[in-house]
C-alpha cells in the first residue's frame, strides 16, 4: 500500500520534502502502543487477512461455484453441530436447512479471484462449496457457515475477530 501522504504537493517554505513527508508517521509512531493504533490495526488487517483464506474478497459467484462442484450428499450431520457452535459465537442464527453443500471432487481448493480458496458461500441459492479434501475441516466449514448465518461476502470484523475469530482461524 502507497503512504497516501507521498502525493506531489509543494513542501511550505523554509520544510524540507522529507520532514513534510515524515511528519504523519511521526504523529503516528506516538500513538503505535495504543489500543487502536497503527500496530493493532495492522494486526488486525492480519487477522482479517489469514481468517479469509478459505474465501476471498467477493467476486463472480461463478468463481466461487466452480465446474465440477457436486451436491454434498448426504451432509455430514457434525455440519449440523458446526453450525450451532457458529451461530453461539455470533449470537446470529440462521437457516441450516435451506443450506445447500457442494464439493469439487478430489482437490483441496480451487483457482478463484485473486487466489486459491478451499471454500466458498455463494449468496445465490445459498450454497457452500469446498474442495472435497477438505469436507471435514471444521474451521473451513464454519468459515464458510459463518457467511451464510450473516448473509454477507465479506468479512466484517465484529464476527469473523471478535467473536469467531477463535473458531474459524486457521
Amino acid at each position: 500500500m502507497k503512504c497516501p501522504c507521498t502525493q506531489r504537493r509543494a513542501s511550505p517554505p523554509g520544510v524540507d520534502a522529507n520532514d513534510r513527508h515524515l511528519e504523519p508517521h511521526r504523529r503516528r509512531r506516538l500513538r503505535c502502543g495504543s489500543v487502536g493504533g497503527p500496530v493493532s490495526q495492522r494486526l488486525t488487517l492480519l487477522v482479517v487477512c489469514l481468517a479469509a483464506v478459505s474465501c476471498r474478497e467477493p467476486v463472480v459467484p461463478e468463481q466461487y461455484f466452480p465446474p465440477g462442484a457436486v451436491p454434498l450428499d448426504p451432509v455430514p450431520t457434525v455440519y449440523a453441530t458446526w453450525w450451532g457452535e457458529t451461530e453461539e459465537c455470533s449470537r446470529r442464527t440462521g437457516n441450516f436447512g435451506s443450506v445447500r453443500f457442494y464439493v469439487v471432487p478430489g482437490v483441496d481448493g480451487w483457482s478463484a479471484g485473486s487466489g486459491f480458496i478451499e471454500g466458498a458461500w455463494v449468496e445465490s441459492g445459498n450454497r457452500i462449496t469446498v474442495g472435497e479434501l477438505r469436507a471435514m475441516r471444521a474451521r473451513v466449514l464454519r468459515h464458510e457457515m459463518l457467511h451464510a448465518i450473516l448473509q454477507r461476502g465479506d468479512h466484517p470484523a465484529e464476527y469473523f475477530q471478535t467473536r469467531c475469530g477463535w473458531l474459524i482461524a486457521r
